[in-house]
């Protein structure tokens, strides 16, 4: 399904913003960029991995932003990249004002023991959710982890699950055994049952164990609503378009979720 949101939904709900927003979803293995002024850029993804990575960023945004400063609004659960980051944004560019988001940001109620310890992107993620479906929902991130998380009906964040994603389970396998290859996730879609070499088969078994694990969780957070309220899903992250074909649960798939609802904060 496509996404709810379009360019004018988000350039109206900051339009009180002066010049042009950038959304950084700085996650653990990459970074994904979203850049609103005049109309909404096509996200962009750099690897953190890369030597250069921010200058390539901050090229990147100084040449598809409608404006001369940006306002930067980074989401980060890596600290020392999300460090980098800003400290090369400020040297080059020293005007933009740069929000590293935490949780006092974001306007959602927390039902968790322990706030302060969700991942910013979780919370993000689950605001940006309720921008576009009713709540009770559940919200999968599937990048590096895979995070599965329940908003309530009344719209509180109530924590979830996290388990592997389908790169560290992979790398885990060839990394932990003797024999075992590494598996290239996107460049290869066809799924056989059963698998009738070794690729095949890591690659039936992690898929399997991963998204029966997303529609057991889903099953489970269902019973916790009663019968007036059925659950939105909304699946996002990198690996959500491989995902998506193995979920037996009714689902919308929400490209960049994260990079939208720090778009759609209040300034």
């Amino acid at each position: 399904m496509n996404s709810g949101w379009t360019s004018s939904d988000l350039t109206s709900s900051n339009s009180a913003n002066a010049g042009c927003i950038v959304a950084v979803d700085l996650g653990n293995s990459a970074a994904k960029f979203v850049i609103l002024g005049e109309n909404e850029k096509q996200p962009k993804s750099f690897r953190i991995d890369q030597l250069d990575w921010t200058q390539q960023a901050i090229k990147w945004v100084c040449d598809h932003a409608s404006c001369s400063v940006a306002q930067w609004r980074i989401a980060s659960v890596h600290r020392s990249a999300a460090v980098r980051l800003s400290s090369d944004v400020n040297e080059a560019t020293p005007k933009a004002p740069i929000s590293l988001v935490s949780r006092h940001d974001v306007p959602i109620e927390l039902d968790v023991e322990f706030p302060d310890r969700v991942g910013i992107d979780r919370l993000v993620g689950a605001f940006a959710a309720l921008q576009s479906a009713e709540p009770p929902i559940v919200v999968i991130d599937a990048g590096s982890a895979v995070t599965v998380d329940y908003i309530d009906a009344n719209g509180r964040f109530c924590g979830g699950a996290i388990m592997p994603g389908l790169n560290l389970q992979t790398t885990s396998l060839a990394t932990g055994t003797d024999a075992l290859p590494r598996l290239d996730w996107q460049n290869e879609s066809t799924i056989n049952i059963p698998g009738r070499n070794t690729l095949q088969a890591i690659r039936l078994g992690v898929l399997t164990a991963v998204a029966a694990g997303i529609d057991r969780l889903v099953e489970e957070y269902g019973k916790l609503c009663d019968s007036r309220h059925a659950v939105s899903v909304v699946i996002t992250g990198g690996d959500a378009n491989i995902l998506s074909p193995q979920l037996k649960c009714a689902h919308q798939v929400e490209p960049n979720l994260v990079c939208r609802g720090l778009l759609l904060l209040p300034s």
